[in-house]
């Protein structure tokens, strides 16, 4: 059992992981959400496992464009960013014949919410995608494919999902949380009180997050992309 001190050291720590900063906008990205229809979806969200039922939900911003009776492209971006990120996809499928569906997930951009986890980040596409009809692919950058690989994992019953996209995705949390030990300095004893609080907040251990773990579970096929530049747009 963790002393009451690393148990406050690690559910902070947690918190803060799981906080994304805010960035402005760009204003490409702000001209081609412009050019969307805006809809809100509503979405409870998973801050831990098992889920609180009772959890007030929150409004997702999603962006549309094309034909409502066209199959969709589901299109989700990374960390600390949001869905005009991926504005430069929008264009080509409209021309290839796919309506296109952009989310901005939960505590990005317009929709509500301060934190953001894998699990959480799947249940919003997922959520996004049960009310947008017909989406077949998602197409996600950065942290957005890891959520998309975890959804294809964990696919609800009845989803019309065949195809899964990722540009960049990460491999899965330990990466993640091996660089905060190390940009952070943290000692044995506080890294094992994050992994021990984060196992009990998130249903098991931070490699259950992991594609090389879950990515057995995915029955639909997947397109992985590598981004070479580290901060360079897709």
């Amino acid at each position: 059992m963790l002393s009451t001190s690393l148990l406050a050291f690690a559910d902070a720590a947690i918190d803060t992981f799981c906080a994304p900063q805010t960035r402005d906008t760009a204003p490409r990205d702000l001209a081609i959400l412009g050019s969307a229809r805006m809809r809100h979806v509503a979405h409870r969200q998973i801050l831990e496992i098992p889920a609180d039922p009772t959890r007030e939900p929150i409004l997702l911003a999603v962006y549309e464009w094309g034909e409502k009776e066209l199959p969709a492209v589901a299109l989700v971006h990374g960390w600390e960013l949001q869905a005009g990120w991926m504005g430069h996809f929008v264009n080509p499928l409209l021309r290839a014949g796919y309506r296109v569906i952009a989310i901005d997930l939960p505590a990005h951009g317009a929709s509500g919410g301060s934190m953001l986890n894998v699990p959480d980040g799947a249940a919003a596409i997922a959520d996004v995608c049960s009310t947008g009809g017909d989406v077949t692919t998602v197409i996600g950058h950065s942290f957005g494919g890891l959520t998309a690989l975890w959804l294809a994992a964990h696919l609800p019953p009845g989803s019309a999902l065949t195809h899964v996209v990722t540009l960049g995705a990460g491999s899965g949390v330990s990466f993640l949380l091996r660089n905060l030990v190390a940009a952070q300095g943290w000692d044995a004893a506080h890294e094992r009180a994050f992994r021990e609080r984060f196992a009990e907040r998130f249903g098991g251990p931070v490699e259950l997050y992991s594609v090389a773990r879950f990515g057995r579970h995915i029955r639909v096929p997947v397109l992985v992309v590598r981004q070479t530049r580290q901060h360079g747009r897709i």
